[in-house]
């Protein structure tokens, strides 16, 4: 699964503060996330792991912070409001403290590039270049059924037909392929 978050700036989430397009971003890949990934998330690690990317897109960024999770700590469930706050507060706090000035669109890249990278090792953040790059690179013909699919348990599970390939409106989600 590879995560495409493109133009995600211009959309916005309804309960970001209006004077920060960097923390409507980070929201609105929050809240993708939670409405559109296979699994279940822990809110806290995606936060904490986006805290870590911003971190991570500093100089020095090593040496910046620990997370909860890094530093053992337990940490009480944070609520929708608790989880914005603490976004807003650690953009804001490096845009104001760190010793150079850093761009508000480069730190929240950074945080989705933290919470894409803890849900699975394929999801990842591309900017509109590289998504560009990676549509040429692996555009062409193809051959075979046109399914995406997984192998679960030794058998062959179609997750989708691909729309215009062969299987389009023969197979469905769900169906097992035997020979």
């Amino acid at each position: 699964l590879v995560w495409l978050v493109c133009g995600l700036l211009a959309l916005g989430a309804d309960n970001a503060p209006a004077r920060e397009p960097g923390l409507r971003l980070v929201l609105e890949v929050r809240d993708r996330i939670h409405r559109e990934y296979v699994d279940e998330v822990d809110s806290l690690r995606v936060i904490d792991a986006g805290l870590d990317g911003l971190v991570a897109g500093l100089d020095a960024g090593d040496n910046l912070y620990r997370s909860p999770t890094e530093l053992g700590a337990a940490r009480e469930p944070l609520d929708d409001r608790g989880q914005v706050g603490l976004l807003d507060e650690a953009l804001q706090r490096v845009q104001l403290q760190y010793l150079e000035p850093v761009a508000s669109d480069s730190l929240a890249r950074g945080v989705v590039r933290g919470m894409l990278a803890a849900l699975d090792p394929h999801s990842s953040y591309l900017l509109a270049a590289e998504y560009e790059e990676m549509v040429e690179t692996y555009r062409g013909d193809f051959e075979g059924i046109g399914i995406y699919f997984e192998v679960r348990q030794g058998r062959l599970l179609v997750i989708a037909p691909i729309v215009g390939s062969p299987s389009y409106g023969k197979l469905r989600a769900g169906d097992h392929i035997v020979e």
